[in-house]
C-alpha cells in the first residue's frame, strides 16, 4: 500500500488523521503516525495494511466509531459513562 493509497483510503472512510489512528490502535499521538504513513517516512506494515482493507470492505463498527470519538458511548440505566 503505497502513502497515496493509504490516505485515499482514509479518505474514502471519512476519517481524520488522529480518528484513524485511534481505529488502528495508535498509541502516543496516533494523528502523527498516520500523517507519516501518509508522508512516505513509515512503509504500511502488514498488519496496518490488512487493518485499512477490513476497514474498507465491513466499514466502522459501532465500537470503532466510539473509539474515534464520532459517537458517544451509550449509557445502561443507572451508568455513567465517560468517552475515550
Amino acid at each position: 500500500m503505497t502513502p497515496q493509497q493509504f490516505r485515499d483510503a482514509r479518505t474514502k472512510l471519512g476519517l481524520s488523521a488522529r480518528q484513524l489512528g485511534l481505529v488502528l490502535g495508535f498509541g502516543a499521538d496516533p494523528g502523527r503516525i498516520v500523517r507519516a504513513y501518509e508522508a512516505g517516512d513509515y512503509a504500511v506494515s502488514g498488519p496496518v495494511r490488512l487493518g485499512m482493507r477490513y476497514l474498507l470492505k465491513h466499514g466502522l463498527d459501532r465500537e470503532a466509531r466510539v473509539t474515534a470519538g464520532i459517537e458517544q458511548p451509550r449509557k445502561a440505566k443507572g451508568e455513567l459513562v465517560s468517552a475515550p
